[in-house]
């Protein structure tokens, strides 16, 4: 079930979206799919390996479709948070304190700031992350 909502998922957007990102390409000269990956799927950790090596997926097939679909327009980011403050992170708590962890603002912020580069600009990773060594 985790493969098919972290990866397949991925896979099956593109397969169907593919024909509507070109059109939007042609036109507007860009379109741009933000996936969501993690920052374990670039620096795993224990307890979420299985996890972290979805997302590392996700971040390759990602690079993956940058130089497939890149020349026709359509760009890929693979937006990599780390812990970020939400219902799916309270099992963490003990060992990240909630008032540590990214807020959804600072997500939504990055989206805002990809969806407002330029056709020219081609951001492959965004890495989001808090300070220290820590996800």
């Amino acid at each position: 079930m985790q493969f098919g909502v972290n990866v397949r998922s991925v896979i099956l957007m593109y397969r169907e979206a593919v024909p509507l990102l070109r059109e939007a390409a042609a036109e507007h000269r860009n379109a741009l799919v933000i996936n969501n990956a993690s920052i374990g799927g670039k620096r795993p950790e224990p307890l979420i390996s299985v996890y972290s090596a979805m997302k590392a997926g996700v971040v390759a097939l990602t690079a993956a479709m940058n130089r497939e679909l890149g020349p026709e327009g359509i760009k890929s980011t693979a937006l990599c948070p780390g812990f970020v403050d939400t219902e799916l992170t309270a099992w963490t708590r003990d060992t990240v304190p909630q008032e540590e962890m990214l807020s959804v603002d600072d997500v939504a912020s990055a989206v805002d700031w990809l969806l407002s580069t330029s056709p020219n600009c081609v951001v492959p990773e965004l890495e989001l992350t808090r300070p220290g060594d820590r996800m």
